[in-house]
């Protein structure tokens, strides 16, 4: 009778242990879920990506002088990394949009207006229009850094407001040509489906570069 209580006894603290280990395990899985639904919406799991931006484009304007302007515009990017069945740790996709920027005359203030001295004519824009590939790895969901690349459609409405090569700089006549590009991209997921965007970038023309960096503040769609 005694070996009988000692054998249940022990049947009922193993089934008890046994009982533990499979709470715990449960725990366990619950959590995770719970850490997967509430990271759902971050970088990893963007597809699309509407990036309105600002910042500041410098260049040499008509008279050979390094000047900025206020830059502004939109970015339009999507995720093929599930197209392909890739690895979510990684970014890969066109990325598309515009830059505009009032260039207005040489000497101009940031906003191309108020000349010191009419250079160039001051109704002067310019609009770039990327045709990129962007290639980037999540550090983790809430973190990306990516390099992008490839073309830069340029619009400028009056030719000679840009030094960027002599074959395209010399005139009134609006003027459009596609350059090289290169840039960079760091992302930083602080809300689900939204995010903070630093992006340089460099165009390579004939003549002297176009920089562009913007800050923006991007909507991310899964």
């Amino acid at each position: 009778m005694r070996i009988s209580a000692i054998a249940l006894s022990a049947f009922l603290i193993g089934m008890g242990s046994l009982g533990v280990a499979y709470a715990q395990e449960d725990e366990t899985a619950a959590t995770t879920a719970e850490a997967r639904e509430v990271t759902r919406g971050y970088l990893k799991n963007e597809a699309f990506g509407v990036k309105p931006q600002v910042g500041v484009i410098a260049f040499k304007d008509a008279t050979g002088d390094s000047t900025g302007r206020l830059a502004e515009g939109i970015n339009l990017e999507w995720n093929t990394t599930r197209l392909f069945g890739m690895d979510q740790k990684f970014y890969m996709g066109p990325v598309t949009g515009m830059i505009f920027s009032h260039l207005g005359s040489a000497s101009s203030n940031f906003v191309g207006t108020d000349p010191d001295r009419r250079a160039s004519d001051a109704g002067a824009n310019l609009l770039i229009i990327p045709a990129n590939l962007k290639v980037g790895y999540n550090l983790s969901d809430r973190y990306r850094i990516s390099v992008h690349g490839g073309g830069n459609l340029t619009y400028r409405s009056v030719a000679n407001s840009m030094r960027l090569g002599s074959k395209t700089s010399a005139g009134n006549d609006d003027v459009w040509r596609i350059y090289p590009n290169v840039g960079g991209d760091v992302e930083i997921a602080f809300s689900r489906n939204a995010l903070l965007l630093l992006r340089p970038d460099l165009t390579i023309t004939p003549g002297d570069e176009i920089f562009t960096g913007t800050v923006g503040v991007g909507i991310s769609l899964g």
